[in-house]
This record gives structure tokens, C-alpha cells and sequence, in this order.
């Protein structure tokens, strides 16, 4: 699972219950977005058994959004992840948003950085809910030309979908750093049973990423709830 487009996600508004008992809840909110952003998506593959460990981290920050009530202004950051493990029989994809990540991005795109804590979970319609929390800490190096894009793309597969709707001033580039969680692992000892398990989600640079900035448009999250 590797994206090259990204969401940024928070808190959402309004709640509307969907009739079925196997179907979660959702709630939904559409909010406007400023200025900078940055976005990467790493793929890491790992031979360790028969098919390995393979985990797709998507992550996208933007330092302005502007809340459905007009007055909320706040940065956030968003991260999907989808771990596999065919050592110990997991396949996991979970969503997740912070609204206190750091991050910061050079005016001329060249360099970036966000670090956050992130939690996210599965989608809650599949039952047997799992959560996590994804530690991360990012730096960005541009390259190349600064073009105006429009970003038009949905993304997530857990907990969260976020649809991006704008314009934005991008600059290609790589990013690098950590990404660590302590994952709900099937625990090959005891069959049926779970174990908190440690976990480096990323050990290569970004396939894909860019810095962004002047952006504007919306973005509208859905989230699942149990």
C-alpha cells in the first residue's frame, strides 16, 4: 500500500448514525486550507520468513487549516498505515490524525521537518477494533521546480477517509527519518492471543514526497466510529 497523494485529518463535527448493526457510526466535517504542507510515502520491505514484513507509511502535514466554525485555526497531521507481517499472520491498515504536530517548511521549499504522535486505529466496521500509536520525526530536501498543482485524491483504509480538494505551490522532494509504533501483533507463542509489539515502520528514504505552500481549497474528512 503506497500513496503518493495525502491527507491531513482532525477532529470532525456532527455525527450521523448508519443504520445496520455491523455499520459504524460516522461523523464529517469540511474545513479550508492555508499555506504550507508536506507529504511522503515510504514502502519497506523486510525478508525475514516466507513472504516477510512489508509496512506502507503515508504521512501529510499542513500548517494552517481553518475549522468548519470559521474561528479554529490549527495545524494537523495525518497518517495511514498498512503493516503485514506473514511471520506471525497480521495484515493491519490503521488511520490516524494529530492536531499538535511540529513542522516547519523553508519559503523556497528547499528543506522541511514534522515530528507528532499520532494514534490510529482499524476501521471499526471490520470489529475487533486494534490501536496504536505512531511516533515520527521527518526531515524534507526539495529539489527541482516549484509548479502550482491541484491535489484531487481520497485516501484511507482504517478509521479515517480524507478527501483533498485544493490548489497548492509544490516542490518535489525526499524525506527521511523515523517512524516507530507499538503495534498489536499476533504473538507466535500463543497462538489467539495479542502482544504489544515494537515496531520501526520505515528504514529508507520516501518513494514519493513534496513541499507545499500557498495552498488553498478544502479538505473533508469522514471517520468511522464505533
Amino acid at each position: 500500500m503506497t500513496r503518493s497523494n495525502l491527507v491531513v485529518a482532525f477532529l470532525l463535527a456532527a455525527a450521523t448514525a448508519v443504520a445496520g448493526s455491523a455499520m459504524a457510526a460516522t461523523t464529517t466535517e469540511v474545513v479550508k486550507v492555508n499555506d504550507q504542507s508536506l507529504l511522503a510515502s515510504f514502502d519497506q520491505q523486510i525478508n525475514v520468513c516466507s513472504f516477510g514484513i512489508n509496512s506502507a507509511v503515508d504521512v501529510q502535514w499542513n500548517s494552517s487549516i481553518l475549522r468548519a466554525d470559521g474561528i479554529t485555526r490549527q495545524s494537523a497531521i495525518i497518517v495511514n498505515v498498512h503493516y503485514v507481517n506473514s511471520c506471525t499472520g497480521d495484515d493491519l491498515t490503521m488511520s490516524g490524525f494529530s492536531l499538535t504536530p511540529n513542522g516547519t517548511v523553508n519559503g523556497d521549499l528547499s528543506r522541511g521537518h514534522a515530528d507528532a504522535v499520532v494514534p490510529v486505529s482499524t476501521d471499526p466496521e471490520l470489529g475487533n477494533v486494534r490501536t496504536a500509536t505512531v511516533t515520527l520525526s521527518l526531515n524534507w530536501v526539495g529539489s527541482g521546480t516549484i509548479t502550482k498543482i491541484s491535489d484531487r485524491s481520497k485516501v484511507g483504509d482504517g478509521s479515517v477517509t480524507f478527501i483533498n480538494n485544493f490548489f497548492v505551490n509544490s516542490r518535489p522532494g525526499v524525506a527521511t527519518g523515523t517512524a516507530t509504533a507499538t503495534m498489536p501483533l499476533n504473538d507466535p507463542k500463543h497462538p489467539g492471543t495479542i502482544k504489544p509489539t515494537f515496531v520501526n515502520l520505515i528504514g529508507t528514504p520516501s518513494l514519493a514526497g513534496s513541499l507545499g505552500r500557498d495552498g488553498f481549497g478544502t479538505i473533508t474528512i469522514v471517520r468511522k466510529t464505533k
